[in-house]
């Protein structure tokens, strides 16, 4: 498994699922907004389909395509936009499809972005494939609180927090990914978004006002 940046706790918890030599179906990714929980699935994502060493190899064609992000084993899904709730017609869908047989790879994987936007109808369509979902399969759920989680979702899945980075290491981060800014623009950010990399980068580049 992928180190992540900054998470201890879920590395940990990651390299001991992967030294099981069997990863679960079920992950569910907990984190604030901003914090790379889509950064972490597509890895994630990106390494159960390697077939390079080791993995993730960054150079196979499912590392290529996973790292584009057009991957046609890797089906990612968000709540609509101008909507609240994550749709249970989308459910069924994912409920369907999940029978198929991968198109390159040996696994199908499904991103479910915002599963905590799921109504309690939503998240028992889901449950009915992630009882007893193909060998195949794998689903990456991403959500910020888990408490809105159903507990017989919860009790189906293996659930990892992405932890906040401190001041200092986001500071670090947005070094290399913003390079453009100056070391007082990124210490700023960083302090104002509270250490969330995300937050800090969207301080950076939409509030320009935030520097003057």
């Amino acid at each position: 498994m992928p180190e992540l940046l900054y998470n201890r706790k879920a590395n940990a918890t990651l390299a001991n699922l992967a030294a099981g030599g069997r990863f679960p179906h079920t992950l569910l990714i907990e984190g604030p907004e901003g914090s790379g929980k889509k950064t972490a699935a597509w890895q994630i994502a990106k390494t159960l389909l390697c077939e390079g060493e080791p993995k993730p190899c960054g150079s196979c064609s499912h590392c290529v395509k996973a790292d584009k992000r057009v991957h046609p084993d890797v089906r990612y899904y968000t709540v609509p936009e101008g909507k609240k709730e994550f749709p249970v017609e989308t459910v069924r869908e994912i409920r369907q499809d999940a029978y198929i047989a991968p198109n390159e790879g040996a696994r199908k994987i499904y991103l479910i972005d915002r599963a905590h936007a799921m109504n309690a109808a939503a998240q028992n369509a889901l449950l009915k494939i992630i009882e007893e979902p193909p060998d195949f399969v794998n689903f990456l759920l991403l959500c910020e609180n888990r408490s809105r989680m159903l507990p017989t979702i919860l009790s189906r899945a293996i659930s990892v927090e992405l932890e906040v980075p401190s001041v200092e290491e986001c500071a670090a981060a947005l070094e290399a990914l913003a390079p453009g800014r100056s070391a007082q623009e990124r210490q700023a950010a960083a302090a104002g978004a509270g250490g969330n990399i995300g937050r800090a980068l969207g301080l950076l580049f939409t509030a320009a006002v935030f520097f003057l």
